[in-house]
């Protein structure tokens, strides 16, 4: 779970405070968190900042190129900074399509 600190200083990157959030799963080496504020929801992954220097920098540009080519839908990544000796890179939420079909 992110610790109280870290919250507060990813809701200084966001349109308002976080006011909940959810572990979400995938990934083996990132911490991924669904983060909702009163208008909107995120995704912040979190990792350790000396074991993987520049990651989530180097996965920001690969993200944005990605997104030039429009053959699908790609999150965009809206910061990357580091907190203590935690990396992380804020994205857009995307919700999931309706298994439903």
């Amino acid at each position: 779970m992110l610790n109280e600190s870290l919250k507060k200083h990813l809701s200084e990157y966001l349109d308002s405070p976080v006011t909940q959030t959810s572990v979400l799963t995938g990934g083996d080496i990132n911490d991924v968190y669904k983060l909702d504020t009163a208008s909107k929801s995120y995704v912040v992954k979190i990792n350790d900042a000396p074991a993987y220097p520049n990651m989530f920098e180097l996965e920001k540009l690969g993200l944005n190129e990605l997104a030039k080519t429009k053959t699908f839908r790609i999150p965009q990544p809206l910061h990357t900074g580091n907190f203590e000796n935690k990396s992380f890179l804020i994205l857009e939420h995307i919700e999931s399509a309706s298994k439903n079909k």
